[in-house]
């Protein structure tokens, strides 16, 4: 019987646990399967072909074995690897960037259908939100804001925690140094709020202390709209 799952062809478990949590979003993954008579003629969609064929082979009627699996985890590594060298080597790298370029190589891919008139989605809009920062003087309470875009949201945590009091923490008001057009103030108050929400909100959970100083990092998947 062939054993499910990817193959590890050296060091490559950040590789194989962030495909795993791409391709199981349905919605992430129907924007791209939907849309690949549009994306698979271009000589330029070589990691949204490597994502097709890698989820293609984890179906139980694919006839994929473990051979053909590290085949195609060579392709994923050699299409990340145009996007940063160190993706061809057979080092430990970390899961978290090897998302953001993921995501980022998927945009470019898709920017460059669009360049060619092709009607295209970016799967990465499922995953994407907008977070609006706003700030108010401390001396004559006159407000500015600024909008940003993201496609996941860095939390600072704690075994001593939970997620939502993490999520509080992260928005909660603080004082920072901000010189007002209006009054000349030196000091502000910024709160940070979500201004659009993502399908899936990609978490990326910075946690650090114990004995040694230890630190590590987690992602977790969070779906927020059907």
């Amino acid at each position: 019987m062939e054993l499910l799952g990817l193959p590890n062809i050296g060091n490559t478990c950040f590789l194989n646990a962030i495909l795993q949590c791409l391709l199981v979003l349905p919605s992430f993954l129907k924007k791209i399967l939907h849309q690949e008579q549009l994306w698979s003629s271009s000589p330029f969609s070589n990691l949204l072909r490597c994502l097709s064929d890698v989820y293609r082979s984890s179906l139980p009627d694919s006839g994929a074995n473990q051979a053909s699996k590290a085949d195609l985890m060579w392709k994923v590594k050699y299409s990340l690897s145009g996007y940063d060298s160190k993706y061809l080597g057979d080092t430990q790298q970390d899961a978290h960037e090897l998302l953001v370029n993921m995501l980022c190589q998927l945009k470019e891919e898709g920017m460059i259908l669009k360049t060619l008139g092709v009607s295209y989605t970016c799967p990465v809009s499922q995953l994407e939100f907008q977070l609006v920062s706003v700030r108010t003087c401390t001396s004559c309470g006159r407000e500015s804001s600024t909008r940003e875009d993201y496609n996941h949201l860095s939390l600072d945590f704690s075994p001593e925690r939970t997620l939502q009091s993490s999520l509080a923490l992260t928005f909660k008001g603080e004082k920072v140094e901000f010189k007002c057009e209006g009054c000349k103030g030196l000091h502000a108050t910024k709160l940070e709020l979500f201004h659009t929400l993502p399908l899936v909100l990609v978490l990326h959970l910075k946690r650090f202390g114990g004995p040694g100083g230890w630190r590590s990092w987690r992602l977790l998947f969070c779906f927020l709209r059907s």
